[in-house]
């Protein structure tokens, strides 16, 4: 469309619209996907009071979902978990990690060594 100098409206012309960048996309709705899979609901960012990703009263799980061939730094991705815990008043944490190619079944549920020790979770399996 070409602009006439005399053309003082710009009736017609609307600015582009914004899009999410595609890996957000493709957290959010793995977000869901889990939140469904566990039976609960997804929560709302908070920015930097952010509690976590998902709905829990004594847990907070935050969900990633690296990128087809991108690596999850999984040092990253705890401490935000631990700062997200403090805000929202809990003591357990965990990262829900999507693995590309499978199921939500079959994604990566990490928590930190000391929490494995204190639900009883024996990472010694022989001890005799």
């Amino acid at each position: 469309m070409k602009v006439r100098w005399e053309q003082t409206s710009f009736e017609g012309l609307e600015p582009p619209k914004k899009r999410r960048p595609r890996g957000t996309k493709k957290g959010n709705s793995f977000a869901r996907a889990v939140a469904t899979y566990l039976g609960t609901e997804v929560r709302a960012l908070c920015g930097t009071k952010d509690k976590g990703d998902l709905v829990s009263k004594i847990w907070v799980h935050e969900v990633k979902c690296p990128g087809r061939g991108q690596p999850l730094n999984l040092s990253t991705a705890m401490s935000e978990a631990k700062a997200e815990a403090k805000n929202a008043g809990v003591h357990h944490y965990s990262v829900i990690a999507r693995r590309t190619g499978y199921p939500v079944a079959e994604a990566l549920f990490v928590i930190p060594l000391w929490k494995a020790v204190e639900l009883g979770l024996d990472p010694v399996w022989d001890r005799g």
